[in-house]
């Protein structure tokens, strides 16, 4: 393995439990469009953990405007 992936390796084992409850919460959320024109789901709730997560690892992040009228989406670049 490269110095890198040993380094990703280790900082997700470290915060192993915490990704397996933000991966289960994420999962549980309906973000499904049906139709076009369907109201927003659970895309608010959604933005929120992720803009969460991203804050408690101390990366910054951002909101867009996706394809879909009413959506949102979070982003955050997670460094090595």
């Amino acid at each position: 393995m490269s110095a890198l992936e040993e380094r990703v390796v280790a900082a997700v084992a470290e915060g192993r439990d915490e990704l397996v409850a933000l991966a289960r919460e994420l999962v549980a959320l309906d973000t499904t469009a049906r139709e076009t024109g369907d109201p927003p789901r659970d895309e608010e709730r959604l933005q929120g953990l992720l803009k969460r997560a991203c804050s408690r690892s101390a990366r910054r992040p951002t909101s867009g405007s996706p394809r879909a009228p009413g959506a949102a989406i979070a982003t955050c670049r997670m460094g090595w």
